[in-house]
């Protein structure tokens, strides 16, 4: 049963989740509160700047849009509001029991008690109970209820007794004993000035927080009407809702939590419980069950049902709780929502040079919501995976409570306003799910690391392994917040680069069947392959490679150690007759230990997908090598075919033994998918490189180079930017598969029983073996790690490819620039404002103009290869390349009515852009009108130049972006 020490921890938890939400909601409303007064700049995000005119122009004021869209607020209001509200409640929390304990409204004990006989019993009680701190006992004669309340804080509790409880002494004193307990037991649970606190920081917040914000903002409901420019202003009504609704369900999570615990104290007390609870309700449906344990979820006090669960089964306080799963993603979301905001450059005009470091958007606010959430997740799964474990029994596997935690960052991003801005919905909405599958795949993987390490420690304390589990845990949180925050956001609000465009550069000839050879049939996938990665943009994770290395190499860390199960005593709890629960110590026997799975089942799918991904590649180059003789000028699709065969050898390879390992590993399907994975990329990594580093050694696999050398090192140049997206990809398509094998054991488990698993207790020989090979292996991946983080590519972002001869061409990708410079407002306005032009239509003007170039391209690319006529001239073929004029020439003209992009650097690629476009479509469409061929060829390179000038258009909003944090 759940001892005071673990009670503290569970109401701390709580207390942190509860401080962290009603900082960030006071910070939220203080904001929008002083801007609505006029002592801050709106923090909405609106934009009013495009506004459409007369001759269908599309105008940009600038000044209008800052002063409606201006999202950064000072750097102060955050710590200001936070000692508002903190001070506040200190304030409260120091004359609330002085107020409690006045005179004229409660009564010393002995002024009421006077044969002693309460003051007796109290004394006994407390004796047997062994307090160190023995409460001043006061009574209030008015309230004539039979109950009695501890308040003031822990280092001098004040029991008060009510007057129905002195009345009820003489007819019913067993009764009056287990209360009596109970408040004993909020006192030995320490659990007094969390109460207290509580009650200060919830009245306090909402003084000084929600009744201002709520008053400023009614003139803000009754001016703006439900349309859709008033999207952000109901959007940050429903916000404010949402997190009071999340403050009062922490804080009743809260108080519910120690009721129980006080509960659970009176019981191992002795307390007789039979007069204590009342009469159970007559059951009822499903329906209403689920709807009264939905309401139940709002009161600050359990119902008497709930506390005989409790009582009858203590082990239900170990569980991972879902609500507080879902305030935890509802916090973090929060807390890096809030931070997101803050301009990092007035950070640093006004900060140490330490401190304008840490504001960096991208770190600090990724590595303080991860603080948070770790502690707190890593928390919940140790208490409920130590008591499965010393009970030897199968405790929670994580996902349900994973479910939860995503479900809580899901609702959050929702309505923070972040992924939309004029829409309730972003325009990727699709890519909300993922923080619910991160939620999921986080919670899971934690948990199997706990059960993965407290089977193997072989120590007494489990110290070091919640060290272990919680470093590991937050390096993977950090890096998915690093994501998440930067292009996750973004791409919610849309897809900037079309997927033509990538395939115009890895497959200039054409993607149509007829247009490619045999081997070039992967190129429509790899197109698609690297469209994605490319959006992912996974290089902005600065922690991904040692994310990913840590996923995998601390628990395989765990077969470093020599497996010893050791007992320990544990408690029972047996109900007694009606409400009687008679809690007794369990004998003390050996628990029956979740073993780890025999290494072997991790190391031998790796090695088969590593043979696999070997045969694979090998295959590969021999059958392209039978079509050097004729590659010409296609020599350059010649190479991007090759990456893609080699890249789906790997990502296949990587989850097929994914899938095997989880499928013979038992439990821990989800670390020995990622494990197994991560062996065979590193593997096959090997063998694809050695196998470049040797190119024209072994003649039917020689593509690249006409003599036989050994270039390791042109081979990681050529490598290395492949093998840092691989890597990455492969942690993600080993989740799936993972997931998959789950859900199959899960719906089979009523027919298939697993049997009981031996412990794998290795002999001295095996151990030495096994501890040589993980050192060996681990060594690698941080070799791996460091390398593949220590160089930066030749273009970031993109792998320097290697073509033949030796020759390294780039392959596609912008290489990426120094950030805005000299643009007039903060960075995260800039990109905001940015998105804004995007969003109205910049971005369907782009797409637009790639989709048609592209296919003016493939059509040029066929012209090359007919044949001239009798004349010696080349038959253009009108039907199919002058609607392309004549759309070019129309892109051309909403370009040029459309509004100025909010940046002169790339408003100049813009004009540059229009107006070559504009050429290219006027002379394309007058050769088929005149007959002359000159303009048809200048408009070619009009349009090669549209072309360079819109992608610098692009690079430019990436680089806004990275510097306004995205």
């Amino acid at each position: 049963m759940p001892g005071a020490g673990r009670q503290l921890a569970a109401t701390t938890l709580r207390f942190v989740l509860l401080l962290t939400l009603l900082l960030v909601a006071s910070v939220w409303m203080t904001q929008f509160t002083l801007a609505n007064l006029g002592l801050l700049r709106r923090a909405a995000v609106t934009c009013a700047g495009m506004v459409p005119t007369d001759d269908r122009r599309v105008t940009w004021d600038p000044t209008d849009c800052v002063e409606l869209q201006a999202v950064t607020p000072p750097w102060w209001v955050i710590p200001a509001a936070s000692m508002l509200l903190l001070g506040a409640a200190a304030v409260l929390f120091a004359v609330l029991p002085r107020w409690k304990a006045r005179r004229g409204r409660v009564l010393p004990l002995a002024a009421v008690d006077r044969d002693g006989q309460v003051g007796r019993m109290i004394a006994e009680l407390v004796a047997q109970t062994g307090l160190r701190r023995v409460p001043t006992v006061l009574v209030d004669p008015t309230a004539l209820s039979a109950g009695a309340v501890v308040f003031g804080r822990t280092g001098r509790p004040r029991l008060c007794l009510h007057g129905g409880l002195l009345a009820r002494m003489r007819t019913d004193p067993h009764a009056v004993r287990a209360v009596l307990l109970h408040e004993l037991g909020h006192i030995d649970n320490r659990d007094v000035t969390l109460t207290y606190a509580t009650v200060a920081l919830w009245r306090s917040f909402v003084v000084v927080a929600l009744v201002p914000f709520v008053a400023t903002h009614l003139h803000l409901f009754v001016r703006f009407p439900f349309t859709p420019d008033a999207v952000p202003t109901h959007r940050n009504l429903l916000a404010a809702a949402l997190l009071v609704a999340l403050v009062h369900l922490s804080r009743s999570d809260l108080l519910r939590t120690r009721e129980f615990h006080a509960d659970l104290a009176a019981a191992r007390w002795g307390a007789d419980l039979r007069g204590w609870s009342a009469a159970s309700p007559v059951r009822a449906g499903r329906g209403r069950r689920l709807l009264a344990g939905f309401g139940g979820l709002w009161r600050i006090h359990p119902d008497w049902e709930s506390r005989r669960r409790v009582l009858a089964d203590p082990d239900m306080l170990s569980r991972i709780p879902a609500l507080a799963m879902f305030l935890t993603g509802a916090a973090l979301i929060l807390v890096d929502a809030q931070l997101w905001l803050i301009d990092p450059s007035a950070v640093a005009s006004t900060a140490a040079p330490t401190v304008a470091l840490a504001a960096d958007p991208a770190v600090a606010s990724a590595v303080a919501v991860a603080l948070l959430a770790t502690g707190v997740i890593s928390s919940l799964v140790w208490q409920a995976v130590e008591p499965a474990w010393q009970a030897g029994r199968g405790g929670p596997r994580g996902l349900r409570a994973g479910l939860w935690l995503g479900l809580g960052m899901l609702v959050t991003e929702f309505v923070s306003g972040r992924v939309a801005i004029w829409e309730w919905l972003p325009q990727q909405p699709l890519l909300l799910v993922l923080l619910v599958l991160a939620g999921v795949a986080v919670t899971w993987w934690i948990t199997q690391c706990c059960y993965l390490w407290v089977s193997a420690w072989p120590g007494r304390s489990l110290r070091p392994v919640r060290w272990i589990v919680f470093i590991t845990g937050f390096v993977a949180i950090v890096g998915w917040m690093t994501w998440w925050r930067g292009p996750g956001v973004w791409l919610a609000h849309g897809m900037p680069i079309p997927r033509s465009q990538i395939a115009l550069i890895f497959a200039p000839g054409g993607l149509e069947p007829g247009q490619m050879l045999p081997y070039e049939a992967v190129l429509p996938a790899y197109v698609t392959f690297v469209w994605l990665t490319s959006m992912l943009v996974l290089e902005a994770v600065p922690l991904s490679q040692i994310a990913v290395a840590v996923s995998w190499a601390v628990p395989l860390a765990a077969w470093l150690v020599q497996h010893r199960p050791a007992s320990s005593p544990g408690l029972a709890s047996v109900p007694g007759p009606g409400a009687e629960v008679v809690v007794t110590p369990a004998p003390a026997m050996p628990p029956r230990p979740v073993p780890l799975p025999r290494l072997r089942r991790l190391v031998l799918p790796a090695l088969a997908g590593t043979l696999l991904c070997w045969a694979a590649v090998a295959t590969t180059m021999a059958v392209m090598h039978l079509a050097l003789p004729v590659i010409g000028a296609r020599a350059r699709i010649f190479v991007n075919a090759y990456q893609g065969w080699v890249t789906f050898a790997l990502l296949g390879a990587a989850a097929l033994s994914a899938f095997v390992a989880s499928t013979l590993a038992g439990r821990y399907q989800l670390v020995a998918a990622v494990t197994a994975g991560q062996l065979t990329v590193l593997g096959g990594s090997v063998g694809v490189l050695a196998l470049i580093a040797i190119d024209g050694c072994v003649r039917p696999l020689t593509l690249f180079h006409a003599s036989c050398g050994w270039q390791p090192g042109q081979s990681w140049t050529a490598w290395r930017g492949l093998l840092d997206e691989i890597v990455v990809l492969a942690l993600i398509v080993a989740i799936p598969a993972a997931g998959l094998v789950a859900g199959a054991r899960a719906v089979t488990a009523r027919w298939w029983r697993d049997r009981p698993a031996a412990v794998d207790v290795p002999g001295r020989a095996r151990m030495v073996v096994r501890r040589a090979f993980v050192t060996v292996v681990i060594s690698m991946a941080m070799t791996l790690t460091v390398a593949l983080g220590a160089a930066a590519p030749a273009s970031e972002g993109t792998a320097a490819r290697p073509g033949p001869s030796g020759s390294t061409p780039p392959t596609g990708g912008v290489a990426p620039t120094a950030g805005p410079t000299g643009s007039p407002g903060s960075p995260r306005l800039k990109a905001i404002e940015v998105s804004a032009w995007i969003r109205r239509g910049g971005g369907s003007l782009t797409t637009r103009f790639f989709d048609v170039h592209g296919k003016f391209a493939v059509a040029i690319s066929d012209l090359k290869t007919r044949k001239p006529g009798a004349n010696g001239k080349v038959e253009v073929d009108e039907a199919r390349i002058r609607p392309l004029c004549a759309s070019i020439e129309t892109i051309a003209e909403e370009a040029a009515r459309y509004a100025a992009v909010p940046d002169a650097q790339a408003q100049a690629s813009w004009q540059s852009f229009v107006e070559h476009a504009a050429r290219a479509g006027r002379d394309c469409s007058r050769s088929f009108e005149t007959g002359d061929s000159q303009p048809f060829v200048t408009s070619i390179a009009d349009l090669q130049l549209a072309y360079t000038h819109l992608a610098a258009v692009g690079q430019r909003f990436t680089d806004i972006r990275k510097a306004g944090g995205g």
